[in-house]
């Protein structure tokens, strides 16, 4: 996968300590576009060192932005011997069966997919406060609502009926 990379990340990945393990990486990269395989891709989305907590979930969306794109070009074989790789680490009510004949059902809309990404709390909607000893953020419910109808048209039963 293609991510471009800060000259920070690509330091942070380069000297990141392996967890449980007495080694570094050291895996040479450097500030601009990187291809990066599973491991580094995994160790750039986990990073909590650089910026703050929207900064690293900013680092997953793009990781699961690539591996949106790079599942809409595979064949349906490929695709569903990817799925049986991944049902063991899913936790859910639906069945395997029921998992596969849903992604059998979509397999064809995923050519033309197109990921929205957007994080809530919206950027100026919500305070930092300090809740029993911890910093948290409080968000302002209602403009964030308004973002989520605005962007998905998700409404309530409520206001369907008005």
């Amino acid at each position: 996968m293609d991510i471009e990379l800060t000259a920070a990340e690509a330091r942070y990945m380069n000297n990141c300590v392996v967890p449980h393990k007495a080694y570094t990486y050291n895996w040479g990269l450097t500030e601009g576009l990187q291809h990066l395989t599973g491991e580094q891709a995994l160790v750039y989305a986990r990073n909590r060192s650089i910026g703050d907590d929207f900064e690293r979930t900013a680092r997953q969306r793009r990781v699961m932005n690539q591996v949106v794109e790079k599942a809409k070009n595979l064949p349906l074989s490929d695709l569903y011997e990817m799925l049986n790789l991944l049902l063991p680490y899913l936790v859910t009510d639906m069945s395997n069966s029921e998992i596969i004949r849903c992604a059998v059902e979509c397999a064809p809309l995923l050519k033309d997919l197109q990921v929205v990404s957007q994080r809530i709390p919206i950027n100026g909607s919500y305070s930092h406060v300090g809740i029993n000893g911890m910093r948290v953020l409080l968000p302002n419910l209602e403009e964030n609502h308004q973002f989520l109808v605005d962007t998905i048209g998700i409404t309530t039963e409520e206001e369907e009926t008005e």
